[in-house]
């Protein structure tokens, strides 16, 4: 019996020990993910930024296009009225 207490507590130990490495180890890897995380959410606000702007660059665009087209078709207009 004496030598069961034994190797229960040897057992204890080293699962003790194992555990604590495990605990570690899964603290480090949260450490990792979470600066990976925080890495890909600066880039995503990067990312984010650049599409605004274009989106921004292209509505000008867009409105200048519009523009030109309605300076286009007066002339167009007045050249027919003119004929």
């Amino acid at each position: 019996m004496k030598y069961f207490y034994y190797l229960f507590i040897a057992f204890a130990v080293l699962y003790g020990c194992s555990s604590s490495k495990s605990d570690e180890k899964n603290m480090q890897d949260m450490q990792k993910l979470k600066r990976s995380t925080d890495s890909l959410n600066a880039v995503k606000l990067g990312v984010q930024k650049t599409l605004d702007s274009l989106n921004a660059e292209s509505k000008r665009k867009d409105d200048l296009m519009k523009q030109y087209q309605m300076q286009l078709d007066s002339l167009q207009k007045n050249m027919n009225g003119n004929n």
